[in-house]
């Protein structure tokens, strides 16, 4: 007898088929019922609880659709084994739904003996491409960093090795890696930085801070992270910073220019031009300081330039454009002409206004009638400065107005003129106007008019930071014994103007 036909009569008992499946008939119950050609044409769930069915022919992959025996729990038909369906790769191949001449293989023949691999899914909709092979002749850079494509590609959790891209040492990368992939792309486009030898210069300046101290520690420049870290870039190459970075300077007299070289912090003195191109096309510049050993005091100077600016123009910039004027800081509120016998007779403000430093903006507050700006003059061979509180010239002698004279302050005869240059530069303090020192003294004030002209581009500043100053004017004052304010001086106009303006002269006239 059959077992169906066996079943089917109604009999009740356990019927063992070979050493290890017993089938139990309930006698119409529940139990075996009988067979179908394929899944699909199962009976109803719902109607066949406890049934079993044969299905002798299995459809497609899908484990709930090979053929074997199947149950019904009412809501399901469960297949009626836990083995792990298997299929050679030869084996199987996937069809398109619609073309079903387009197909697709896996081949596993270069899993090593004995390798289970398995494919992650990502939780997104993926498309395998751009993805070609990598063999051995890649180099490790950093160990324990993964190959992850991410958004849609695969993730190998076993690859603990990154890979260089366009380093000299991968000579014999594989022929795959080709200007049509995407390594090749991504291999092509370093190439290109580098070539470039850029970018270079910090990725967010205000990432960063600096600072300078006098002492305590001695004529020390740091610069630190506003929150965890900053980063720059040297050459195409990236570097971050997650703590702050110090460098001591020497008791030397002058401009210390202080720079970033392979992430180390370095300086140099009074540097020469072929050491300030150097440091412009090929360093990462970070500030200057201008170091006073007579009042042991230092001047800090904001470099951090963007990195999207290049070391070229960079220099270009900084040799030919100075620092640029874009608005505001008049020469204000003089009183001319007067009588000399109040302060204001010989005072001015400067009005706010803006500046760029190449990339760098640089908002300038004003500065009142009555403050006075600081006065940098020269003391021998060293530039220097002082503060004549409520003025921006200074006295000597009897109490006239003076004027340097090849490091040494000289009286102003009675009557006669002296000039006062008001620039603007990039200085990280308040003092970002400041008065210069006229260097001559005049008997007339048509002489005295022709004299801002001149000095104005032939001052002696060489040892300061020329290229970092803008001129913003310059004012004439007449000094004389009759005059009995505080600095016996008075503002003089000449030609309906109080002052000559140099905001607005042709970039870099001044220090022709």
């Amino acid at each position: 007898m059959s077992i169906n036909k066996y079943l089917k009569s109604g009999c009740t008992g356990n019927i063992r088929i070979g050493n290890n499946v017993t089938m139990t008939s309930s006698g119409g119950g529940t139990g075996w019922v009988g067979e179908v050609t394929v899944f699909a044409d199962l009976p109803d769930v719902s109607t066949n609880l406890g049934n079993i069915y044969l299905v002798r022919t299995s459809t497609g992959f899908l484990w709930n659709r090979r053929k074997g025996f199947y149950r019904s729990n009412g809501t399901s038909w469960n297949r009626l084994s836990n083995a792990t369906f298997e299929v050679l790769d030869n084996e199987a191949n996937f069809s398109d739904n619609v073309d079903n001449t387009k197909k697709m293989n896996i081949e596993l023949s270069a899993i090593s003996t004995g390798t289970n691999r398995t494919i992650i899914m990502p939780d997104n909709d993926a498309e395998i491409g751009l993805i070609k092979k990598i063999n051995s002749d890649i180099q490790p850079v950093n160990p324990n960093d993964n190959y992850d494509f991410l958004n849609g590609g695969l993730k190998d959790v076993n690859v603990t090795n990154a890979i260089t891209l366009g380093d000299s040492i991968n000579i014999s990368v594989d022929s795959d890696f080709n200007n049509s992939s995407l390594i090749g792309v991504i291999n092509e486009n370093k190439k290109t930085f580098e070539d470039m030898i850029e970018p270079t210069g910090f990725i967010n300046r205000i990432d960063s801070t600096i600072s300078w101290s006098d002492s305590s520690p001695d004529r020390t420049f740091t610069i630190s992270p506003v929150t965890t870290s900053f980063s720059f870039y040297q050459n195409s190459k990236k570097y971050t910073k997650t703590g702050s970075d110090s460098i001591q300077l020497t008791n030397t007299v002058g401009v210390w220019v202080i720079y970033y070289d392979s992430g180390v912090l370095n300086a140099i003195n009074q540097p020469t031009n072929i050491q300030i191109e150097d440091i412009y096309l090929n360093k990462v510049l970070v500030a200057y300081v201008y170091w006073n050993t007579i009042l042991s005091n230092g001047r800090l100077f904001e470099e951090r330039h963007g990195c999207r600016m290049d070391g070229s123009t960079h220099f270009y910039l900084h040799n030919h454009n100075n620092l640029a004027y874009i608005s505001g800081l008049a020469l204000d509120n003089f009183t001319p002409d007067s009588s000399g016998d109040i302060d204001s007779h010989a005072q001015f403000s400067v009005d706010a206004g803006l500046v760029f430093d190449e990339d760098i903006s640089l908002s300038i507050s004003e500065v009142g009638t009555t403050i006075g700006l600081e006065i940098w003059y020269k003391s021998g061979s060293i530039w220097t400065w002082t503060t004549n509180p409520g003025f921006s010239i200074l006295t000597t002698g009897t109490g006239r107005a003076a004027y340097n004279l090849n490091g040494t302050q000289v009286e102003v005869p009675s009557t006669n003129f002296v000039l006062c240059h008001v620039f603007v530069w990039n200085d990280v303090g308040a003092n970002k106007v400041i008065a210069v020192q006229g260097q001559d003294q005049y008997t007339t004030l048509a002489n005295a008019r022709l004299g801002a002209d001149n000095e104005i581009t032939t001052l002696d500043i060489v040892e300061l930071l020329k290229p970092e100053m803008r001129p913003l004017g310059t004012v004439i004052f007449q000094t004389a014994n009759g005059y009995t304010n505080a600095v016996k001086s008075r503002v003089r106009s000449y030609d309906g103007t109080v002052y000559a303006d140099f905001r607005l002269n042709p970039i870099g006239k001044w220090f022709i």
